[in-house]
């Protein structure tokens, strides 16, 4: 056996840390728009019951625009920085794991998931992660007396995945059972999104899918941007089923990108 196919992909979920909103909300400026006229800003500030027609009588254009700004920063900078927020699942650094998704060779894809949104949760689950993955990896290597190498797949993974994953088992102290950080250069990696768009382009695996007439788990409306309301919602089960298909159809593309099917 020359080496092992290992198709990877994860979702991700935001900061979970209880005070992570409050302290990005605190480092917030806000400011009106630079668009914000008088009759806009006093319209709104009406409509929401923020300020009275005797309380803004005889103010200019500037006045009106800061009591505007004074009035709605509370609620805006809270709305900017939720919007900070949920990006910090894109962040390894800040943002954890839900769901880990992996296929080898041929066999079909598999996932482990978090119980809870607990930080301790995510080192379960890598711990558990690491365990299915070590066996999975000794059955596939079998009756060899050579050590095959292990072939990581993904998309966009180069960038997003293998990085994330890295990151969370430092920061959670569980050592990798392999390495998820070869060098872009490697044999050992194969990302579908650089193979097909290059080192700087994009495309995302729903749109190759379709490209290449292979099934795309987005197809039933699950898509990374709605993985925290699914897990919010108790929902992380259906997140797993769509993490194993984004497997599915990351290996399929592999296959075609590599004329194996």
């Amino acid at each position: 056996m020359a080496h092992i196919d290992l198709t990877i992909d994860i979702e991700t979920i935001p900061d979970q840390n209880p005070e992570a909103l409050k302290n990005i909300a605190e480092k917030m400026e806000f400011k009106a728009p630079s668009a914000l006229g008088k009759n806009e800003a006093y319209a709104e500030l009406i409509a929401a019951n923020l300020s009275t027609e005797d309380e803004m009588l005889g103010m200019d254009k500037n006045a009106v625009v800061a009591l505007w700004t004074e009035r709605f920063a509370p609620s805006k900078k809270l709305e900017a920085a939720h919007a900070e927020w949920l990006k910090t699942s894109f962040d390894g650094a800040f943002g954890q794991i839900a769901v880990i998704g992996w296929k080898i060779n041929n066999n079909p894809a598999k996932s482990i998931m978090r119980n809870s949104p607990e930080s301790s949760d995510e080192i379960d689950l890598l711990k558990r992660f690491n365990a299915e993955l070590k066996k999975d990896l000794a059955e596939a290597k079998g009756e060899s007396k050579t050590t095959p190498k292990i072939k990581l797949i993904g998309h966009y993974a180069e960038s997003f995945d293998f990085p994330f994953l890295f990151k969370r088992h430092v920061i959670c102290g569980v050592k990798p059972c392999i390495d998820f950080q070869p060098s872009r250069y490697s044999e050992d990696l194969f990302d579908t999104c650089t193979k097909w768009a290059g080192f700087q382009g994009r495309i995302k695996l729903d749109t190759l899918c379709k490209v290449l007439g292979i099934p795309s788990p987005k197809e039933n409306g699950l898509d990374g941007s709605k993985v925290w309301e699914y897990v919010q919602n108790g929902r992380i089960a259906e997140v797993a089923e769509y993490c194993e298909g984004d497997v599915e159809s990351t290996h399929a593309v592999y296959k075609r990108l590599t004329f194996q099917g």
